[in-house]
């Protein structure tokens, strides 16, 4: 066993080559900083370049294990080489690793080193000493949205874009929520309601706008004569309940986006209702925030790409048919749950209701 003091024996050459060994360990696969063993020999030329350092590996451990001598060092003098180096140990405890020699372990105090203290010297190559060994990069955007608009170019139907989309995992939203939600409603209506994500409410029954503000857009929708879900076809922009109910991030827009683009242009709707501001600026693309883009029709042109449809005879003829979709008539409003913050913006919204039902009567009377 060896002590405490021989830790503080190391010269600032050992300290660093001590620190570098256990970060090639720890890169080695090990998940835990009490949990590893170092070898007598470990890639002694990649500990070098990491700390920088010309001192034997062989030669540490020797040192660390043989009976500490309290006059080879002393307060003053550890004091003065760390004064000459960037390493400030803060030993607060002694957690045991275990290291070979002859054959036998020997138990090693590790520092118990904290965020900032130790600022070691370490070649350009490495810029930092990290600490979490099963830490991966995540998937970067700009892949997970090309991965994202393959899975939904590659659905032919409604149903088949919900159970893609419901089992994608490119971003993480999935994981802090209980159940995925898709869609509600008639795709065949005319009138296609887009929101922002789902809350509580939603996350538990599966089902978008069941909540608090769900219940005020029925009654908002009731007064122009929309009673029943059978009227239109309800959605949200993300299908899975973001931590705390908190808006969704950019990341998780992007990537979620492209199965929204092949969702409506599925549906093909005569008319589209956006609900709030994340909807109406990412599916417009608009700089303007809710307050601007409200009361005035806008378009939404869906993209080419994502109007492939495949007819009985291109199936087997291997080709695809693209028709032709007419602009999208969009308008923009607050969402619900906005106005049960803000109940003096209600004024506002029923404006804009009044000319979403003279937009759904035009709608009629040109099938008529």
């Amino acid at each position: 066993m060896v002590s405490k003091e021989s830790i503080d024996d190391l010269t600032a050459e050992e300290r660093t080559v001590l620190i570098a060994c256990l970060a090639w360990q720890c890169e080695a696969g090990h998940d835990s900083w009490s949990n590893y063993s170092i070898s007598k020999q470990p890639h002694t030329d990649t500990v070098k370049g990491w700390a920088d350092a010309d001192v034997s590996t062989h030669a540490l451990l020797r040192k660390l294990s043989r009976t500490p001598d309290a006059s080879l060092s002393s307060n003053r003098e550890l004091a003065q080489r760390e004064q000459k180096t960037n390493i400030i140990p803060n030993v607060k405890s002694s957690v045991s690793a275990s290291t070979s020699n002859n054959g036998q372990l020997i138990n090693i105090p590790i520092p118990d080193i904290e965020q900032g203290v130790v600022a070691t010297q370490i070649s350009s190559s490495t810029n930092r000493l990290s600490t979490d060994c099963n830490a991966r990069p995540p998937l970067a955007p700009i892949d997970a949205l090309t991965q994202a608009e393959h899975l939904a170019l590659a659905c032919d139907d409604l149903q088949q874009l919900e159970q893609t989309a419901l089992s994608c995992n490119l971003c993480s939203l999935h994981l802090g929520a209980r159940n995925g939600v898709f869609a509600d409603g008639n795709p065949k209506a005319s009138l296609m309601i887009v929101g922002e994500a789902p809350g509580k409410e939603e996350d538990e029954q599966g089902k978008p706008f069941v909540g608090a503000s769900g219940q005020l857009l029925m009654r908002m929708l009731s007064h122009i004569g929309i009673t029943d879900r059978l009227q239109y076809y309800i959605t949200n922009l993300v299908y899975w309940r973001p931590p705390g109910n908190r808006p969704p991030t950019s990341d998780e827009l992007l990537v979620c986006h492209p199965f929204f683009k092949r969702q409506i242009a599925l549906v093909q709707p005569r008319l589209l209702l956006l609900l709030g501001n994340v909807a109406a600026r990412t599916i417009l693309r608009e700089k303007n925030g809710i307050t601007r883009l409200r009361g005035k029709f806008l378009e939404y042109n869906i993209e080419p790409a994502y109007m492939k449809t495949k007819s009985a005879n291109d199936t087997k003829q291997g080709k695809d048919s693209t028709p032709f979709c007419q602009p999208i008539r969009t308008l923009a409003t607050f969402h619900p749950s906005y106005l049960l913050r803000t109940p003096i913006k209600k004024s506002a919204t029923w404006h804009d209701l009044l000319m979403l039902r003279h937009a759904l009567q035009d709608s009629i009377m040109a099938k008529i």
